[in-house]
């Protein structure tokens, strides 16, 4: 029975499990009939038929005419994947025109100003996001090369709008950015964990982070034009997932960079980096 990467793969650009299985069962022997297929595969003997016809349908392999019983052969792999590359990219397009639209059509009066987001990928879409609003300035502060890695492509959207994006982080990670010089200012510091926690702590006067589950260590930043945030905040056990606040209301934010400017100029007397306010 097949089951592994290669098949969960195929299920996510849009085969069937059965599908999935089957098709990687005919490249691996190249061309067989149903009986062999499903012992190969693992799919249902009842099912094996109508699956490879699905498979047919939709290009995935073609019948040998002229063999009995009927025999099956894969169609190419690069240029399958392709064409369903192609198909998927042409949805794609097609239902975020008409989300877009959806939006644009919606009431301002119904926007959200403060909102929550939990689980490490729908942080990292409300990001993308707010990051494909940008007009003017991106500020990212974060001791957490993870929360940085999937935002490339939105970074170079970005930078092709002329927005300028700066990003800081602690000097004992920078190899972990390099690659990010291309899209942002990049700018180092290496506080220790305790002086970063000791500032944010005054800052907020005492307040600790880990009563509500947080890690002050891991917290981080973003600041976009000046008038919308995202704070993340990774938690102290990992059962439990990351979460972000989201702020979009120019004052709150303002106030937020306050904390966040007081707390870049406690570390650069100590380390000499030099926190810069968003425009």
């Amino acid at each position: 029975m097949i089951s592994d990467s290669i098949v969960d793969d195929l299920t996510k650009l849009g085969l069937t499990f059965n599908e999935a299985r089957a098709y990687k069962a005919l490249v691996m022997v190249g061309s067989s009939n149903a009986r062999r297929i499903a012992e190969i595969s693992g799919v249902p003997r009842s099912k094996v038929y109508e699956t490879l016809g699905s498979l047919e349908r939709k290009g995935f392999v073609q019948r040998i005419l002229g063999k009995e019983p009927a025999t099956f052969q894969a169609l190419p792999p690069r240029a399958t994947i392709e064409h369903l590359r192609m198909k998927l990219e042409a949805s794609s397009d097609a239902v975020l025109t008409a989300l877009e639209t959806l939006e644009r059509e919606r009431e301002s009066i119904g926007e959200e100003f403060v909102w929550t987001t939990q689980g490490k990928e729908q942080i990292t879409l409300d990001i993308i996001s707010t990051f494909d609003r940008a007009r003017k300035s991106i500020f990212i502060a974060t001791r957490r090369p993870s929360l940085v890695s999937p935002l490339r492509s939105a970074l170079a959207r970005a930078k092709s709008r002329g927005v300028v994006s700066e990003l800081h982080t602690t000097g004992t990670l920078m190899d972990k950015f390099s690659e990010f010089k291309h899209y942002m200012v990049i700018h180092s510091a290496i506080p220790s964990s305790a002086v970063l926690v000791e500032n944010i702590g005054h800052v907020l006067q005492e307040i600790k982070l880990e009563s509500i589950g947080g890690d002050p260590d891991a917290m981080s930043i973003i600041v976009v034009d000046g008038n919308e945030s995202i704070a993340v905040f990774n938690p102290t056990s990992d059962s439990q997932k990351p979460w972000g606040l989201h702020i979009r209301n120019p004052l709150i934010v303002m106030i937020q960079w306050q904390v966040v400017k007081t707390v870049l100029s406690t570390i650069e007397s100590l380390t000499g980096w030099l926190g810069k306010r968003p425009t």
